[in-house]
């Protein structure tokens, strides 16, 4: 019989933002009492796939933890977390397929899936708002990012990074895989230069750049050049 390694990852500090505020902040709608805030545990076993059972705590568990009950959520394969207010995005669902899965919590308090948009691969994402956020989808242009709603989440368009690649570097280029990060009305999009016939994560460090859009304009406003990296981080979302 073969014997499984189990883990846990909790989410306190996505804590999870469902949805906690300082104890000087006023209790509104858009900034509702801490005693809203919950606790999502995954518990997976250490095998390639990660397949693995998800819950929904009012408290932080403490102690054994018996994650496999009624309540909770068994899903093929985890990574790729991002949350924004009562939501969780993830970048396959729960047959394992790739694409943003968006998990909302139901009035039985558990994680129900909220919405998914298939894509070809990596399926990363990042949300600005209720109504707009952004993923990469190999399937519709390795130098393209998805625009989506994630209120709905139906996509809704597109920004075209071709102008920002220079394939002579290679041909092998990819837009988004990697790191997709706002602020400060800024979409910060990676883009990775890759040996032909690679993936998409063998990065070139001689050559790492970053695309910086303006989100209102959706024009691109630089690229960020990096000639050589020592150590270098993809920026994938937190899983």
């Amino acid at each position: 019989m073969r014997i499984l390694n189990t883990f846990a990852i909790l989410f306190a500090t996505l804590c999870f933002a469902f949805v906690s505020c300082s104890k000087n902040e006023p209790d509104t709608p858009d900034n509702p009492d801490q005693n809203n805030k919950k606790y999502v545990l995954l518990t997976a076993e250490g095998i390639a796939d990660g397949a693995g059972y998800y819950a929904v705590y009012n408290e932080l568990p403490t102690s054994d933890v018996k994650n496999t009950a009624g309540y909770s959520l068994q899903a093929s394969s985890y990574g790729g977390f991002r949350t924004y207010k009562n939501w969780i995005f993830n970048r396959s669902n729960l047959l394992g397929e790739s694409g943003v899965l968006k998990f909302s919590v139901g009035k039985d308090g558990r994680l129900k899936e909220d919405g998914f948009i298939k894509c070809d691969g990596s399926a990363q994402s990042v949300v600005v708002n209720e109504t707009l956020g952004f993923y990469f989808d190999p399937g519709r242009g390795k130098k393209r990012i998805q625009k989506f709603n994630p209120s709905t989440m139906q996509r809704t368009g597109e920004i075209d990074l071709s102008s920002v690649v220079d394939e002579k570097i290679s041909p092998n280029v990819y837009t988004g895989n990697q790191t997709l990060a706002v602020k400060e009305g800024k979409l910060f999009v990676n883009i990775t230069y890759s040996p032909e016939g690679s993936s998409g994560h063998n990065d070139n460090i001689r050559h790492y750049a970053l695309a910086v859009i303006d989100i209102a304009s959706e024009k691109i406003e630089k690229t960020i050049v990096l000639d050589f990296l020592d150590v270098y981080n993809q920026g994938h979302s937190p899983s």
